[in-house]
């Protein structure tokens, strides 16, 4: 990296405290029902957990198609020269698993997100507060992604809504998953 081309600085955690209003907004227009229990869990423990998480540059938007492949195997990431930022490593994988999948397909959802985690920590050893910190990066993920959409993209909108419902309903699916 060029010594003057610095990456952003992004704070995930406090991303999803800002996101907390839109996205109680949104859940009262919907009707759906998440309590402040959550939003206080949300604040207090991902918050203790988040400064001790190692940061570094990570691509920031790792979906399937900045995957390069040479003859059926991924041999790198596309796409650095635009998605750069200090964040914390376990965004990029988080967000690498895609989105929740809603029952019936949990399952194999589940299956996948594990041997992805799985394959990090077997390269890279995962710390004891990112294994803690699954959890909270998928709900804040889905926050973000509530907060920063309008109307105007009801579909993805939705999909989080029904997916920050879902991790709420369900958070014990997604804790000690490595």
């Amino acid at each position: 990296m060029q010594d003057d081309v610095k990456p952003h600085e992004a704070n995930l955690y406090n991303q999803g405290l800002y996101s907390v209003p839109k996205v109680k907004q949104y859940l009262q227009k919907y009707g759906l029902k998440i309590t402040d229990a959550f939003f206080d869990d949300y604040t207090n423990t991902f918050g203790e957990l988040y400064g001790k998480m190692p940061k570094q540059l990570i691509h920031g938007n790792p979906t399937g198609d900045c995957i390069a492949y040479e003859n059926g195997e991924a041999v790198g990431i596309k796409g650095y020269e635009i998605y750069n930022m200090s964040q914390i490593r376990l965004f990029d994988i988080v967000w690498c698993a895609g989105e929740i999948n809603m029952p019936p397909h949990i399952e194999s959802y589940l299956s996948m997100f594990k041997d992805i985690l799985k394959g990090y920590d077997n390269i890279s050893k995962l710390t004891p507060e990112e294994k803690q910190s699954i959890y909270y990066v998928l709900c804040a993920a889905a926050m973000n992604c509530i907060a920063y959409v309008d109307d105007d993209t009801l579909d993805v909108l939705k999909r989080n809504l029904g997916a920050l419902d879902f991790l709420v309903n369900n958070k014990e699916l997604f804790m000690n998953l490595v």
